[in-house]
């Protein structure tokens, strides 16, 4: 059975009734956008068919374009209507959002292995930052910069053409070698 259906024991009946009105409001909003929808695509596919008898239009109207927009219609209406109501309607369970939240300190956690795992991850970034940062030695000389480009360029192209050359290939799969096969010429 779906979660939506069985609640956590910690809302209260209010948060539920909210929810239930939220999730209600969201559906019939959903519904009503998708029966504007159709009607409202069909009476421009409609009224483009009428027109189309008097000046010939560059695209054919029939009853396969009418199914096409009566349900493209429908579908783009249902999904605008539902969107903008749930956007809309949000703010009520916002204080269901503040309750269930918990609060993460300078230190992090330690209760949520999560927000732990975020933090140690954030601060090894960091010192890997530092740690780039200092051991970056840029030339001041413009020559001697243009030399080091120069040079990593030449290895680059070296190595390239070392893989290329001996190893077979470029590609990871199968380490670059790739089977003979007796069937192939």
């Amino acid at each position: 059975m779906s979660r939506a259906h069985t609640p956590p024991s910690t809302l209260t009946t209010d948060d539920r009734r909210a929810m239930a009105e939220v999730r209600r409001d969201i559906w019939i909003d959903g519904f009503f956008g998708m029966a504007v929808g159709s009607v409202s695509c069909f009476a421009l596919h409609a009224a483009l068919r009428m027109a189309g008898r008097y000046r010939p239009l560059p695209f054919v109207l029939n009853k396969n374009t009418a199914l096409a927009s009566f349900l493209g219609g429908g579908a783009i209406g249902s999904f605008v209507l539902s969107t903008t109501k749930g956007k809309n309607i949000v703010h009520m369970l916002h204080p269901i959002f503040e309750r269930g939240k918990k609060d993460v300190g300078e230190n992090g956690d330690p209760g949520n292995p999560s927000s732990q795992k975020s933090l140690e991850f954030a601060k090894s970034h960091e010192r890997a930052i530092q740690t780039r940062r200092t051991a970056r030695q840029v030339p001041e000389d413009p020559e001697e910069e243009r030399m080091d480009r120069e040079r990593n360029r030449l290895f680059r192209r070296s190595t390239l053409q070392n893989a290329l050359n001996k190893e077979g290939g470029l590609s990871d799969s199968h380490g670059g070698h790739w089977p003979k096969d007796d069937k192939t010429p």
